[in-house]
């Protein structure tokens, strides 16, 4: 149900141009999350003209709630809440916000992440370039492995 609902967001999205939300193209929409069966809406999304990212928060009528775009971050491959109610980030960069989007830390472990997710503990262990990399609740890196350096 949720991926038919999700399709159905996708479809408003590109047609309505985001409710008039953001006035901008919508290059590419990267990840779209429902919570409280789609009372809140999160759209990470990439801009058409000037390549940014944008994280769009909309109530379930799809009315803006907030919408912050960020400068840096070419390329985003996945987002998701973080336990105290934030997002975090993922692409070139590893990015965590608030709950309204505005940045708290930005990482660059200097390869392309594929994905992250939150662990037990705060931190977040995350895979790419081959890697998986384990850091703190802060993003500061404690532990990277790659297959390629455990060959004998």
């Amino acid at each position: 149900m949720q991926d038919l609902n999700i399709s159905i967001w996708l479809r408003l999205i590109k047609k309505e141009r985001l409710f008039g939300a953001i006035p901008l193209e919508v290059k590419k929409i990267i990840k779209v999350i429902m919570f409280n069966r789609l009372k809140t809406v999160v759209t990470l999304l990439s801009e058409k003209t000037n390549e940014n990212l944008v994280l769009l928060k909309t109530d379930s009528d799809g009315k803006k709630v907030w919408h912050q775009i960020y400068e840096f971050g070419k390329y985003a491959s996945c987002v998701h809440p973080t336990q105290d109610g934030g997002y975090i980030i993922a692409g070139t960069e590893l990015f965590k916000t608030d709950e309204k989007g505005s940045v708290e830390w930005v990482r660059d472990f200097k390869v392309l992440l594929d994905d992250v997710l939150q662990t037990n503990d705060g931190g977040f262990i995350m895979i790419g370039g081959n890697s998986l990399i384990k850091t703190d609740d802060f993003g500061l890196l404690q532990n990277q492995q790659s297959p390629a350096a455990n060959r004998f």
